[in-house]
């Protein structure tokens, strides 16, 4: 009813019964409206219809359906609008426009004051989530959001200490959950990563991939790969991106980096055929052709083939810092060629 005290993540109270003291009110209050909303539909319909209007557009999103997120505040949205004819009902039904305009402008006018605020916070990840995480300390969510947006901002030590801090709260229904533990650690393996604490991400890949489903696990394991293959320890890469594979199918980016990583270990037949999974799950994939016109202008019986993968690449991302290398492998293959015709 009053935008006050509003926030993205509410620590709101969970009810373990009805007979509880605050969800005993909640309840009357709520009966309260429904047999408002009965007694005057037939007389005041644009009341009670704003009232019903309510109950019955939020039974979607709030009602015996689970959710893993207990309160949200755009799920009021739509049933809000109820709100607008509970206030034309009145208007027109009091027959007094004067006392109703005199109450209304400076409430619209003081709405639109903390419409303005409010926007504020929403300005960007970084101040919604510090306002989250301010009104909402004991709820994880928050926490591992608030570090991802500083984690894009380079501020990698706060961004730690933040998905430390998560990954020490008791699993509370609703407030901390297992979710977000496996976001917390899979990207706290990512910053470690950054900073070159290999150990230290391994662990969290290691942990992450342990406790989640195969889809996620199948990222984590991508992550993974990327750090040994950055270490150019190949095997264990090998290993890393087989296993992302494995728990997802179509994760072409892992088909992609497996390909680089086999022709490392100089398998390019297994190369090539990783290559071209990655493209049966994505044709827009610029970095599989990338590595595909590599791989082919190792061949001097494939240098077509690598010319045609190179100028997809190029299609893909005319604005690649890769666009003058490229070019010249380009011009390079094309005189190779023209010089085993002549």
């Amino acid at each position: 009813m009053w935008p006050w005290g509003q926030n993205i993540e509410h620590d709101f109270f969970v009810s373990d019964g009805l007979l509880h003291t605050t969800t005993l009110v909640a309840f009357l209050g709520l009966l309260s409206l429904l047999v408002t909303a009965t007694l005057t539909i037939k007389n005041y319909r644009l009341l009670g219809f704003g009232i019903l209007w309510l109950f019955i557009t939020i039974s979607v999103t709030s009602s015996i359906i689970t959710n893993t997120i207990l309160v949200a505040e755009h799920r009021v949205y739509l049933p809000m609008t109820g709100l607008t004819f509970v206030i034309v009902g009145m208007c027109r039904y009091l027959k007094r426009p004067r006392i109703f305009w005199s109450l209304a402008i400076p409430i619209i006018l003081i709405l639109s004051v903390l419409t303005f605020m409010r926007n504020q916070v929403w300005k960007d990840d970084l101040t919604l989530w510090a306002h989250a995480l301010e009104k909402s300390p004991n709820m994880s969510r928050p926490y591992v959001n608030y570090a991802r947006a500083l984690h894009g901002l380079g501020r990698l030590e706060k961004t730690i200490a933040l998905y430390e801090k998560s990954l020490t709260m008791p699993a509370v229904p609703y407030k901390s959950d297992l979710m977000h533990k496996l976001y917390a650690l899979g990207n706290l393996g990512t910053v470690y990563a950054e900073k070159g604490m290999h150990q230290e991400a391994l662990n969290c890949y290691q942990a992450a991939a342990r406790m989640t489903a195969p889809l996620h696990a199948s990222d984590i394991y991508f992550n993974m790969g990327n750090l040994f293959a950055k270490l150019k320890q190949y095997p264990e890469a090998l290993d890393s991106y087989q296993k992302a594979v494995e728990n997802n199918p179509s994760n072409y980016r892992a088909y992609t980096n497996l390909g680089w990583v086999l022709m490392m270990l100089e398998r390019h037949d297994d190369a090539e055929a990783a290559l071209k999974k990655a493209l049966k799950y994505n044709r827009r994939s610029a970095e599989t052709y990338l590595n595909l016109a590599t791989l082919y202008s190792k061949d001097p019986n494939k240098r077509a083939k690598a010319i045609k993968h190179y100028k997809q690449y190029m299609a893909l991302e005319p604005d690649s810092n890769l666009r003058e290398r490229v070019g010249n492998n380009i011009r390079r293959l094309e005189a190779e060629d023209r010089g085993q015709v002549g």
